[in-house]
């Protein structure tokens, strides 16, 4: 997401990337602020050094101790030796998700609809940490939806545990409507407040698959979009345990069909004794004609 006042689009492209004012891009590459600290003015502040002569740090990627006495100057801040000097974050440190009761008319799938009303957002947010005192470089909006109206921002401050806190402490107060959010001149009502450190996970003791969420009855913890993964394993699993019997059950029956039919197709084991098979009874019977003829003959 690129600062309120910054360049829109590609900036600069090196090595085939194409580097945009945003956040992500210009903390992978911050010596891009030597050469686009015009179009970028609001986002490369963030990465300002302080240092004379060597403002947005190395002025090129791979700088390395050994290399600093053959290039000081490229790599003057790998190589910065004087006092130290309070750098600003290279990451977010606090990530949040929002829920504002406002009705959005504009149609957010309009790029220009959607960078106002992000903008008008993200205005907001850095007024409400404004007014309330925290000690923050900058409030960057990500994503807006609808739905009511759903924002998720990030807020860059040093990496200190005190500022956490105090960013908990606030958006308790912002789900609890102690501390409003001003939008476009309205205060709004603030119904879900959703906090999550650098690392994605919730700032909270909830278990996993949940995320503790501030609401104006206090902090709740709500199962996370990814929660019902083990409910969807569970269900496969019960259903490929259903699916196995029933096979077993189907070859059950084959066999016993099968078992029948050769049972059927098996000649009488009475047949096979001496005496009375067909063939015997045939030359009897034919014997005893033969006999009865020669008998009739002699008279």
């Amino acid at each position: 997401m690129r600062a309120k006042g910054d360049a829109k689009g590609v900036v600069m492209t090196y090595s085939s990337k194409e580097i945009t004012c945003s956040f992500e891009d210009i903390s992978d590459y911050p010596w891009v602020c030597y050469h686009v600290k015009d179009k970028c003015c609001q986002q490369c502040r963030h990465f300002y050094t302080g240092i004379a002569g060597c403002e947005y740090g190395d002025r090129t990627s791979g700088c390395y101790i050994f290399i600093c006495p053959a290039n000081p100057s490229v790599c003057c801040g790998t190589c910065y030796s004087g006092p130290t000097l309070t750098k600003p974050p290279q990451k977010p440190t606090t990530k949040l998700k929002i829920t504002l009761l406002i009705d959005i008319t504009d149609d957010l799938s309009d790029d220009d609809a959607n960078e106002s009303v992000r903008s008008k957002v993200q205005a907001a947010l850095t007024s409400f940490y404004s007014i309330n005192g925290l000690k923050f470089i900058s409030c960057t909006v990500r994503n807006i939806r609808k739905d009511s109206l759903k924002v998720e921002y990030h807020v860059d401050t040093a990496i200190d545990s005190q500022l956490i806190t105090n960013m908990t402490a606030l958006s308790k107060n912002m789900a609890t409507g102690k501390s409003k959010v001003t939008y476009e001149g309205q205060e709004v009502t603030v119904s879900t407040v959703i906090l999550e450190d650098t690392s994605g996970k919730a700032l909270s003791p909830c278990l996993p698959g949940h995320v503790c969420a501030e609401t104006r009855n206090g902090p709740v913890c709500r199962e996370s979009p990814k929660g019902n993964t083990n409910e969807y394993v569970n269900i496969f699993i019960y259903v490929g345990i259903v699916a196995a019997l029933l096979i077993l059950f189907l070859l059950y029956l084959v066999y016993i069909y099968c078992s029948r039919k050769n049972r059927n197709s098996k000649p009488n084991t009475a047949s096979k004794k001496p005496g009375s098979t067909y063939i015997y009874m045939n030359d009897l019977y034919y014997s005893q004609r033969r006999s009865s003829y020669y008998d009739k003959a002699k008279y």
